[in-house]
């Protein structure tokens, strides 16, 4: 923030587990997000719901529905009472470039507005598509999860705006996410103006030549494409977005 910074807190992930899952009561629940935010000020609170945090028996027999809604009521009532101090909120969502969103995690957003909580973001992870889908490439999975997440968001929230999150270089599934790929996502979301963001997962994967040992580490991947020559150069590709 000294320099300049805005911060983004996200709830969640693959590897931790959401607050939800481990309340039951929306008030104790919104003083946790409350005390989060308090401390961070951050713009934006962003829930990545991905994993144990989209199956349906969620946490000792609980139905992702229940924690769903009760994430959602929690979210009012810490809105309620930091009134103009709340961030914003957006929703980080795994996709299929044949479905989009598939329905556990239309049931993450359909909660939110079930309880009218204000969605400003729904950002895709355009990533791990699958042996299936791998040979037709980063640049239509994810032209094809965009397009299709985004009918399916709007029919929830009309103004909704979408975010895009590649996993650069190396996928889990073996894939690989290339420099020129990359360009061409990017020239291609440049042209929505329902795109408001485009990050990536991550910068760690983006500096050297490191090999993958764990994702619970969160170690990184040598992008393995040999136009790859210099520290950041996904990221160089990535900012363009910004012009």
């Amino acid at each position: 923030k000294k320099d300049g910074g805005r911060v983004i807190i996200s709830f969640g992930g693959a590897f931790n587990d959401e607050l939800a899952l481990h309340h039951n009561s929306a008030k104790t629940l919104a003083k946790e997000y409350k005390k989060v935010i308090e401390k961070y000020q951050p713009i934006r609170i962003d829930f990545d719901m991905e994993g144990t945090g989209l199956a349906d028996d969620v946490y000792r027999g609980r139905k992702a529905e229940e924690v769903h809604k009760l994430r959602a009521q929690a979210l009012n009532i810490v809105k309620k009472e930091l009134k103009d101090k709340m961030p914003s909120i957006s929703l980080c969502l795994p996709v299929n470039p044949d479905i989009g969103l598939d329905d556990k995690a239309l049931a993450v957003i359909k909660a939110m507005k079930n309880e009218n909580v204000p969605i400003d973001m729904v950002s895709i992870m355009a990533m791990d598509y699958g042996s299936y889908y791998n040979p037709r490439g980063f640049y239509e999975n994810t032209v094809n999860s965009l397009e299709k997440s985004y009918e399916q968001s709007r029919s929830f929230y009309p103004n909704v705006k979408m975010g895009v999150i590649p996993m650069i270089g190396q996928n889990d599934d073996g894939s690989i996410l290339t420099l020129k790929e990359t360009e061409k996502i990017v020239d291609y979301i440049k042209s929505k103006k329902y795109v408001s963001m485009l990050s990536m997962w991550n910068i760690n994967r983006d500096k050297n030549d490191g090999e993958f040992s764990s994702l619970v580490k969160n170690t990184f991947v040598h992008p393995k494409d040999k136009s790859y020559k210099k520290t950041y150069q996904y990221t160089s590709v990535l900012k363009k977005f910004l012009n």
